[in-house]
C-alpha cells in the first residue's frame, strides 16, 4: 500500500525553510524521506571553521550535501590550516555568496568567485595591500563589504609594508552596503585612503557605515579628514549614513565629516557612546549634533535621523535646557524641513526581552508621539520617563505632527 504524505512536498519544503534552529532541523531529517532533502538541505547552509578543522572538512569535498548546500563560510585562523587548498575549491560551491575571514594573518592566492556578494573581513592582517584588491578584484557581484580592525603589513613578526603592486588591478566596487571600521596605524593605512579617496577607484556604495569607536581605533588628528576626500567622490550616491564614535573622537567630527557632500542622504543613523561624562553630553548635545546637522543642505531629502545615546538613564538630569537649544533650532530648520521620523534609543537597566518579544517585569514597550500627557502614563520605564521629561519636552517640534518621534529602550549592560 502507498502512503501518500499529508502535505504537498512543496509545502513541507517552505516550512522547513522558515526552520532556523539546528536541532529541529536534525530531527527533521529523521522523521520521513519527503522531510530529509529539504531538511538537511538547510542544514548546512552555513559552516564555522577554524584553521586546524581544515583538514578533516576538506575529506568531505566529494559529499553532493555540502557542495550546492552552503551559503555561508566563517573561517578563523586560517594561517593553521591547509588553508590555500580549501580557497582552491571555493568556485566548487555554487550557491556560495557570503564569507567571513575573522583573526588571521592573510597570504594566500583567492579565487574568482562570481556569486559572492557578501565579504566580511575583521582582525585580518594582510601581507600587502596588493593581496586585497586581488580578493575584490576576484568579486564580480560583491555588494556587501565589511572591514574591521584590518592591518595591512606589519603585524606579528611579518616583514615592513609591501610597496602597492601597479600592476595589480583596483577593482572599482558598486556596493549596496559599505561598512568601515578603521585602524589607526598610519604605516599601515597610507594605500587604503589612496584607494578609498582615488576616484576612479573608490567604492560606491548607498548605505555606509562608520565606526570611530576610540575602543577600537586610535586617530591621528590627520587621519578623519581624509574621509572627505572619499565623500567628495562617492558623497551623491549614499543615501544612507550611520556614524558611531565616542568621547575622544568628538572633538574632530566636525573636520572630519562634511554632510553637505550628500545632498540625497534620506537616513541617518548617529550613536555616541559618552560614557557616563557630563562634560561629554554636554559637548555633544549643544556643538557635536547641531555642527553635523547644520551641515545639512536647504530643503535636504533626510527623513529618518535616529540618535543612538548610550548613557544611564540619570544623566539626563544633569542637563539643563540651554544645552538642547541649538539641537532644538536645528529640528525646526530648513535642512530638516523634510523630516518624518525622529527616533531615539536610550539604555534602559533590566530592559530583556523574551523569547516572545515581550519586554521583562516592570519593564514596558516605550509610547509614540510627543504627548507631554503621556509622561503621567503609570506602565513607562523609569529611562523613558526621565528622557521625556528632561530631553523630549525641550526639543518641542513646531508643526511636529508631521514627524514621528519614536523611542527605543535598549539594555544597559554597564557595570
Amino acid at each position: 500500500m502507498v502512503v501518500h504524505s499529508a502535505l504537498p512536498q512543496e509545502l513541507i519544503d517552505a516550512i522547513i525553510d522558515n526552520i532556523f534552529d539546528k536541532p529541529t532541523l536534525r530531527a527533521c531529517t529523521l522523521v520521513c524521506r519527503s522531510w530529509l532533502f529539504a531538511s538537511r538541505h538547510n542544514l548546512y547552509t552555513k559552516l564555522v571553521l577554524r584553521g586546524e578543522d581544515l583538514d578533516d572538512f576538506l575529506h568531505h569535498l566529494d559529499n553532493d550535501v555540502f557542495r550546492p548546500s552552503l551559503r555561508r563560510l566563517d573561517l578563523f585562523f586560517c594561517e593553521n590550516g591547509p588553508t590555500q587548498r580549501l580557497f582552491r575549491h571555493l568556485p566548487d560551491f555554487p550557491r556560495l555568496t557570503e564569507l567571513r575571514i575573522d583573526s588571521t594573518m592573510y597570504y594566500f592566492d583567492f579565487p574568482p568567485l562570481p556569486n559572492l556578494k557578501r565579504l566580511e573581513l575583521s582582525r585580518v592582517n594582510f601581507g600587502s595591500f596588493s593581496h586585497f584588491t586581488v580578493m575584490l578584484a576576484s568579486l564580480p557581484k560583491l555588494k556587501h563589504l565589511a572591514l574591521e580592525s584590518i592591518e595591512w603589513a606589519a603585524a606579528r613578526g611579518w616583514a615592513a609594508v609591501e610597496d602597492a603592486d601597479d600592476d595589480v588591478p583596483r577593482p572599482r566596487l558598486q556596493l549596496d552596503t559599505l561598512n568601515l571600521n578603521i585602524t589607526a596605524r598610519p604605516i599601515s593605512e597610507v594605500y587604503f585612503f589612496d584607494w578609498l579617496n582615488d576616484k576612479t577607484t573608490a567604492p560606491q556604495t548607498a548605505h555606509l557605515i562608520l565606526n570611530l569607536s576610540v575602543a577600537r581605533i586610535s586617530f591621528a588628528t590627520s587621519q578623519p579628514i581624509l574621509l572627505n576626500g572619499y565623500f567628495h567622490n562617492c558623497g551623491a550616491g549614499i543615501t544612507s549614513l550611520s556614524l558611531c564614535f565616542d568621547v575622544l573622537f568628538q572633538t574632530l567630527t566636525g573636520h572630519a565629516f562634511d554632510l553637505s557632500l550628500m545632498p540625497n542622504l534620506e537616513t541617518l543613523h548617529i550613536t555616541f557612546d559618552g560614557d557616563r561624562f557630563v562634560s561629554s553630553w554636554k559637548a555633544f548635545l549643544r556643538v557635536i549634533l547641531p555642527t553635523l546637522l547644520e551641515q545639512l543642505p536647504t530643503n535636504s531629502p533626510l527623513a529618518h535621523l535616529s540618535l543612538g545615546l548610550l548613557t544611564h538613564h540619570s544623566l539626563f538630569v544633569q542637563l539643563p535646557p540651554p544645552d538642547l537649544q541649538r539641537f532644538a533650532a536645528c529640528l525646526d530648520s530648513a535642512q530638516l524641513g523634510r523630516l518624518r521620523m525622529l527616533q531615539f534609543t536610550v539604555l534602559c537597566g533590566g530592559h530583556h526581552a523574551d523569547q516572545h518579544g515581550q519586554p521583562a517585569a516592570n519593564h514596558y514597550d516605550p509610547a509614540e508621539g510627543w504627548d507631554a500627557a503621556l509622561m503621567e502614563r503609570e506602565e513607562m520605564c523609569p529611562a523613558e520617563r526621565v528622557f521625556r521629561r528632561q530631553i523630549l519636552q525641550h526639543l518641542r517640534m513646531t508643526g511636529s505632527a508631521k514627524v514621528r518621534c519614536v523611542m527605543r529602550l535598549q539594555p544597559d549592560t554597564s557595570p
